[in-house]
C-alpha cells in the first residue's frame, strides 16, 4: 500500500515537472502524528508570513487546531485534550494447575450379624420315625395218617409239616428321642428331631409352626 502510494506522488511531480521547473514535495509531519506531502514553496520566492495563530512544520505552515479547517484531520477539540488510551494489549493468559484427590483414613465397616434364629430348646419327646420290621410266620400243614395196633388199622389226622414264613416291611413306630426347639424371628417355631438311627443327624419335624402345632406334634409346651 505504502509502495503504491509513493508511487502516485513521484508521477505527480514528475507532470508538474515538465516543460517548468518541478515543484519540490515536501514531507510534513503533524502535531497530531499525521505525516503528509505538501508541495514547498519556490526558493526564489519570498515565504509569505504564515496566518496568526499557525504552526510552521518543517517550513511548511499548518492550520491551527482550532475544530479541524482544511487539512487538518482529525481536528483537535476544543479546549482541554488529555491524551486516549485504548489498550491493544493481548488477553490474559490462563494457568490451570489440577487439584489432586486425596483419600483420608479408610472407610471402617460396621459389622451386623442377623441371625435366623432367636433361641433353640433341647428337650425329650417321643415322636414318630420310620422302622424295618421283620415278620416271621408258621404255618403247619396236616394229613390222614393209618397205622396198625395189632389187628386194629387206626387212621388219624396228624402235623406232617412246619412252615415258616419270614418277611420284612418298613413300618412308622413312635419312640423318644433327643429334639431341638427353635424360635424364629417372625415368632415361629421349627422342631428338629436329634440323632434317629437311618435319618440324618438332624431333620425337621415343624417348620415354622405355631406353639399348637409343636405341642401336638411332640407333646411339648411352649410358654
Amino acid at each position: 500500500m505504502l509502495k503504491k502510494f509513493l508511487c502516485a506522488i513521484a508521477l505527480v511531480v514528475a507532470a508538474q515537472g515538465q516543460g517548468a521547473q518541478a515543484q519540490q514535495q515536501v514531507r510534513v509531519t503533524y502535531p497530531d502524528g499525521s505525516v503528509r506531502f505538501e508541495t514547498a514553496a519556490a526558493p526564489a520566492a519570498a515565504a509569505a508570513p504564515a496566518p496568526a495563530g499557525t504552526k510552521t512544520v518543517s517550513g511548511v505552515s499548518c492550520c491551527p487546531c482550532n475544530g479541524g479547517t482544511g487539512n487538518c484531520t482529525p481536528a483537535c477539540r476544543l479546549g482541554i485534550n488529555e491524551p486516549e488510551i485504548n489498550s491493544n494489549c493481548p488477553d490474559g493468559t490462563t494457568v490451570c494447575t489440577d487439584i489432586p484427590v486425596e483419600l483420608g483414613e479408610p472407610l471402617v465397616p460396621t459389622t451386623v450379624e442377623e441371625m435366623f434364629y432367636d433361641s433353640e430348646t433341647p428337650h425329650r419327646a417321643t415322636v414318630t420315625v420310620p422302622g424295618i420290621e421283620i415278620r416271621t410266620t408258621e404255618r403247619c400243614e396236616f394229613k390222614r395218617h393209618t397205622y396198625m395196633v395189632d389187628c386194629c388199622e387206626i387212621t388219624v389226622c396228624v402235623p406232617c409239616r412246619s412252615c415258616k414264613t419270614t418277611s420284612k416291611r418298613c413300618v412308622p413306630k413312635r419312640a423318644e428321642h433327643d429334639i431341638l426347639v427353635k424360635l424364629r424371628k417372625d415368632g415361629t417355631y421349627d422342631v428338629f428331631v436329634l440323632n434317629v438311627p437311618g435319618m440324618p443327624k438332624q431333620w425337621l419335624l415343624v417348620m415354622a409352626g405355631t406353639k399348637l402345632d409343636v405341642k401336638t406334634a411332640t407333646g411339648i409346651d411352649i410358654p
